[in-house]
């Protein structure tokens, strides 16, 4: 039996392969859209995304359920990814963006989200991949609100043009300004000290890895 099957027979779902040491997240996305639901793991039936649209100009939402005409790849945008089970019940993570590859196999569909970021676990509100995601989508959506009133469509483009690693530390850039106006004790408070804290060792940590860039854009640069 081959490494890749011997996932898909025992998770409905995986996350794995961190960029780097201490990443909030795998950079690798399994998901595995079933036929019919084996009972023993949680077994998504329909994966929603938002992709780059065919176009190329902006965004729009992809949903993979069974069957699947072929093999195909899209180009991921950063947001919301929700897997829903037969009986409705929902797993939501988070990307930054990076290659989704979909591909029909005997009852099933596997779809493979590559990233060069960490992808967040959204299901454990109270751990830190969970709030940094809720955190990154307020800030997108403030970022779409800026565009609401001229031209929102150009919000959709700028987004799918955004660089993944360019687009994750400029958000924790943002994040790490905002929270930086409080004090100490604000911050105990409204329970963010360890968010304050992960997002100055993280920014700090991306400096020095290869690969990434050495000056970090304002969002509002690019976005």
């Amino acid at each position: 039996m081959s490494h890749q099957n011997e996932i898909q027979n025992h998770f409905g779902y995986l996350c794995t392969q961190p960029p780097y040491e201490n990443a909030p997240g795998g950079a690798q996305l399994h998901v595995y859209v079933r036929k019919n639901p084996t009972g023993q793991h949680y077994d998504p039936v329909k994966l929603q995304m938002t992709i780059k649209d065919e176009a190329g100009k902006g965004v729009t939402t992809l949903v993979v359920e069974y069957p699947w005409p072929g093999k195909a790849r899209y180009q991921a945008i950063a947001g919301r990814l929700t897997l829903t089970d037969h009986i409705g019940k929902e797993v939501t993570l988070f990307t930054f963006g990076g290659t989704l590859t979909v591909e029909p196999q005997e009852q099933l569909v596997h779809c493979a989200l590559i990233s060069p970021v960490s992808i967040l676990n959204w299901q454990n509100g109270n751990e830190l991949p969970a709030e940094l995601a809720a955190e990154a989508e307020i800030v997108l959506a403030e970022r779409q609100a800026f565009y609401a009133a001229t031209d929102e469509g150009l919000f959709g483009y700028k987004l799918a043009a955004a660089d993944p690693k360019i687009l994750y530390a400029a958000i924790l850039q943002t994040l790490l300004q905002k929270l930086s106006k409080f004090r100490e004790i604000e911050l105990q408070a409204l329970e963010l000290h360890d968010l304050h804290r992960f997002l100055q060792d993280e920014l700090a940590r991306l400096h020095k890895l290869s690969g990434w860039p050495e000056h970090v854009p304002a969002l509002e640069d690019f976005l």
